[in-house]
């Protein structure tokens, strides 16, 4: 059954009961552009944020971001011009492999933004859950490409200035 079977029905419902299904805690959230919005966490404390496009009944966005620490060093800052080159190519190129839409990549980073929208006729629980998956998959992906480029073995995104983001 797809949200576009019955004209009807609730895409907020139905996204905060899949998310819920599957072991995500949801809350609502105010997300401007958007008539309704949910962060959802997982088990892991991942978060993602889905909400409907202002205007457009029939668009979804999920999104995931990750905010550099303000304080601190950038976790560029000690690599050379060549070099901090190289990696932010690189993660450009594997995020277009990755097929979500991003921004922030460039320097400083200071906010990464990955999302992917669903549309009405488009959206089954296993469609969905496809693309959360691919933004999912992009933050971790940006995060652990820094990572290993600046050296951070551990891909422990907290000692190389990430921060959490709502």
């Amino acid at each position: 059954m797809t949200a576009s079977d019955s004209p009807r029905m609730d895409l907020k419902s139905t996204v905060r009961d899949w998310l819920m299904q599957d072991q995500w805690s949801v809350r609502p959230q105010d997300v401007a552009g958007t008539q309704w919005a949910w962060v959802a966490q997982d088990q892991r404390e991942r978060k993602i944020i889905v909400g409907q496009v202002d205007g457009r009944d029939d668009v979804l966005v999920i999104q995931a971001a990750v905010a550099f620490a303000d304080d601190g060093p950038q976790p560029l800052d000690d690599l050379d011009d060549a070099d901090r080159t190289a990696l932010l190519w690189d993660l450009r190129l594997k995020l277009l492999q990755l097929d979500v839409e991003f921004e922030g990549v460039g320097h400083p980073l200071r906010r990464l933004v990955f999302s992917d929208r669903i549309f009405a006729d488009a959206m089954t629980k296993d469609e969905f859950f496809r693309r959360v998956s691919a933004v999912r998959k992009a933050l971790l992906m940006a995060m652990w490409t820094i990572a290993s480029h600046t050296q951070n073995e551990s891909g422990d995104g907290n000692r190389i200035g990430f921060g959490r983001e709502e």
